[in-house]
């Protein structure tokens, strides 16, 4: 009996940690993906502005 009580508050204790973990390593993504759209962004728009200075 003892053993299974310890074994569920371990369960409950460890899970807050779990989700912290997933939630950094989400917000890291979302920011890393806000980068990359970004730079895509940039990367069009200098295109762009390369084309309309330098036509043909």
């Amino acid at each position: 009996l003892y053993p299974t009580i310890s074994i569920a508050k371990h369960l409950v204790h460890s899970v807050p940690a779990p989700h912290k973990w997933f939630n950094r390593k989400l917000a890291v993504a979302r920011t890393e993906a806000q980068y990359c759209k970004r730079a895509t962004e940039i990367q069009r728009t200098s295109a762009q502005a390369r084309d309309y200075v330098v036509p043909g």
